[in-house]
C-alpha cells in the first residue's frame, strides 16, 4: 500500500450479531496494518457490516440492550486493537429501521466521544437512500463524514450494460451517477465537507456489444485485470458524457466499464470543485500493477496527498496553511504547552508525540478543525497509560496529509 496517498485505512469487515455481540472473523486481526498506518501518520478505522454481513443490524438496533452491548463492544474493540474509529456499513436500513438507526448513531457518538482522544464515526452510505433508512437531519451531526458508495450503478442486477461509476449519466439512463448522488445528499442539507464520493478500483464485465444494450453478466473485475485485457487487444473507448472509459473485446461481444487514471482525475476535480471532503476507495490493491498503483497514485496526486513519508516530515515550525510553534517550556519536567494554528480552510488535524525510534506514544488532538490557534497541554505522567523515560521526543502536526514537527526534551 502506498500510504503517502491516503489519510485513513479502513479495515473490513467485522459485524454485529442479533444480540449486539460483535462477530470477528477468524484471522481478522491485523495489528501490523494498524501499526503501519500509524507510523505513516494515517488513521486506522474498522469497517462494520458490509454486503451480506448486515442482517444483524436491524434486530440489534431495535433492542436497547442489544444496542448497548454492540456500542460497548465496538468501542472496546477499537481501543483494545488500536483503531482510531469505526465506519458503519449497514447495507441497508429501511424506513422501518429509521428511528432505531438514529438511536444507534446517537449512542455510538456518545460512547466514542468519551474516549481519549474521541473515536471517529462515519457511514458508508448508499448512492441514494431510496429506502429512507437514515434520518439525515439528525445523523449528519453525529458522524464525522459520510462515504457515498458511488459505484455499482450497473451490474449483474441490471438488464442492460452500463457504467459502473459514471460521473454523469445521459438523460436516457435512469440508474444514477456520482453527480446525482452528491446532489441528493446536498439536498438533505449536509455540508459538502462531510461528503466523500466513492472511487471504484474495479469495473464490470458485460456480455453486450454496446453500452445500454440488453446484456448478461455484469460481474466485477479488478483494474489490474482490466489493463491485462486492454493489453491483449481490447479496444479503448471514452464516454464524453459520463466521463469514464470502457473497453470492448475484438469480437465486439463483451465490454467492460471501469475507471482509469483519466476518469479518476475528473472525479478528483469534481471533489475540489464541489468543495467535498474527499473520497473513499473500494478497494485498495485492485489496481496493483507491478510496483505501481496507478489509480491510487493519481487520486493522491490530484487530492494533495502525494508527498512521500520522508518528504512529509518537514522538521521545522511551519508550512503553507498551518503552523506549529516550539513548545514552552522546553526542556520540561512536568508539563509543556504546544501551540498550533490552522491558517486557511478547515483541515483534518492530528497532533502526536513520538519517541526517537518513531513510535507514537500519545495522540493529543485528532479531527477536523476550523481556522484558528489551538493550545494543548502535554503532561506525560497524566496523558500516558505507560510511563516514558526522560529524553528527546518529537511532536508531529499532520494537517491534510502534510506534516511539521518540533523536538522536545523531557527531563524527569
Amino acid at each position: 500500500v502506498k500510504y503517502e496517498n491516503l489519510t485513513h485505512i479502513a479495515h473490513a469487515f467485522i459485524w454485529p450479531n442479533r444480540n449486539g455481540s460483535l462477530y470477528i472473523p477468524s484471522g481478522f486481526l491485523y495489528p501490523e496494518l494498524v501499526q503501519a498506518a500509524h507510523q505513516k501518520g494515517l488513521l486506522a478505522i474498522v469497517s462494520v457490516g458490509g454486503w451480506g454481513q448486515s442482517d444483524g443490524f436491524s434486530p440489534m438496533a431495535a433492542d436497547s440492550n442489544a444496542r448497548r452491548q454492540f456500542v460497548n463492544e465496538l468501542r472496546d474493540f477499537c481501543l483494545r486493537n488500536g483503531y482510531d474509529g469505526a465506519d458503519i456499513d449497514w447495507e441497508y436500513p429501511t424506513s422501518s429501521d429509521r428511528v432505531n438507526a438514529t438511536l444507534l448513531f446517537k449512542e455510538l457518538r456518545e460512547a466514542f466521544n468519551n474516549t481519549h482522544p474521541p473515536l471517529t464515526l462515519s457511514i458508508a452510505a448508499p448512492a441514494t437512500d431510496w429506502q429512507e433508512g437514515y434520518d439525515f437531519s439528525v445523523v449528519k451531526d453525529l458522524v464525522d463524514w459520510i462515504g457515498i458508495m458511488t459505484y455499482d450503478f450497473h451490474g449483474t442486477w441490471t438488464d442492460h450494460a452500463g457504467h459502473n461509476s459514471p460521473l454523469y449519466a445521459p438523460t436516457s439512463d435512469q440508474d444514477g451517477s456520482v453527480h446525482e448522488s452528491v446532489q441528493y445528499y446536498l439536498s438533505k442539507e449536509i455540508s459538502p465537507q462531510k461528503l466523500c464520493i466513492g472511487l471504484a478500483f474495479y469495473g464490470r464485465l458485460f456480455n453486450a456489444s454496446r453500452l445500454y444494450d440488453r446484456s448478461t453478466g455484469g460481474e466485477a473485475i479488478s483494474y489490474a485485470d482490466i489493463i491485462a485485457k486492454q493489453d491483449s487487444g481490447w479496444t479503448y473507448h471514452w464516454d464524453s458524457i459520463s466521463y469514464v472509459p470502457y473497453i470492448t473485446n475484438p469480437s465486439n461481444t463483451q465490454l467492460i466499464t471501469f475507471d482509469d487514471t483519466i476518469s479518476i482525475r475528473h472525479k478528483c476535480d469534481y471533489i475540489k470543485d464541489k468543495n467535498l471532503r474527499g473520497a473513499i476507495i473500494w478497494a485498495l490493491g485492485y489496481d496493483n500493477i507491478g510496483n505501481h498503483q496507478p489509480l491510487l497514485e493519481t487520486a493522491g496526486k490530484e487530492l494533495g496527498f502525494t508527498l512521500t513519508y520522508a518528504q512529509e516530515l518537514l522538521i521545522g515550525h511551519s508550512a503553507p496553511g498551518y503552523a506549529l510553534q516550539q513548545n514552552y517550556p522546553n526542556p520540561f519536567n512536568s508539563q509543556t504547552v504546544i501551540t498550533y494554528a490552522i491558517e486557511q480552510s478547515p483541515a483534518f488535524v492530528k497532533l502526536t508525540i513520538h519517541d526517537v525510534l518513531g513510535r507514537e506514544v500519545a495522540t493529543l488532538a485528532r479531527g477536523w478543525k476550523p481556522p484558528g490557534t489551538y493550545t494543548v497541554v502535554f503532561n506525560p505522567e497524566a496523558s500516558l497509560l505507560n510511563p516514558v523515560a526522560s529524553g528527546v521526543y518529537l511532536c508531529r502536526l499532520n494537517v491534510n496529509g502534510k506534516s511539521s514537527a518540533i523536538t522536545m526534551l523531557y527531563v524527569k
